[in-house]
């Protein structure tokens, strides 16, 4: 049985030169919007900032483009600044448990501590006598 199966990697060997050229221009603008977007998503989530205009209508009248970049750019950096937030919560939790371990393993130290500190006096008081 046949099998038909197409990838969607685009090698620049077998673009042509101008073509080749235009691929890499999308691409670093899809990366400066992406930068820009990202910025603007981080900056409403952690720095309480507000716009006066919607995500889209700013990097679209920054960039210049159609529709279709600057939404990608905004969907991506809105998962990426999501994800950002999820990996802190769980950075959070494992510090607060390291934190707990640690002032168990400390608590246990002090306790040792005063019992090497009673046991030294106990010895100082015996030669003494």
């Amino acid at each position: 049985m046949k099998v038909f199966s197409m990838s969607q990697r685009i090698y620049y060997k077998d673009l042509e030169p101008d073509a080749e050229s235009i691929i890499k221009k999308d691409l670093e603008l899809y990366n400066c919007m992406l930068h820009k977007a990202f910025k603007i998503c981080f900056d409403r989530a952690y720095k309480d900032v507000t716009y006066s205009e919607t995500d889209q209508r700013m990097i679209k009248s920054f960039y210049g483009t159609s529709d279709y970049f600057p939404l990608s750019a905004i969907y991506e950096a809105k998962a990426l600044v999501k994800s950002l937030k999820c990996r802190e919560k769980e950075n959070q939790d494992m510090i607060k448990t390291r934190l707990k371990k640690i002032d168990k393993k400390i608590k246990k130290n002090e306790k040792q501590l005063k019992k090497a500190l009673k046991e030294k006096e106990k010895l100082i008081n015996r030669s003494k006598k």
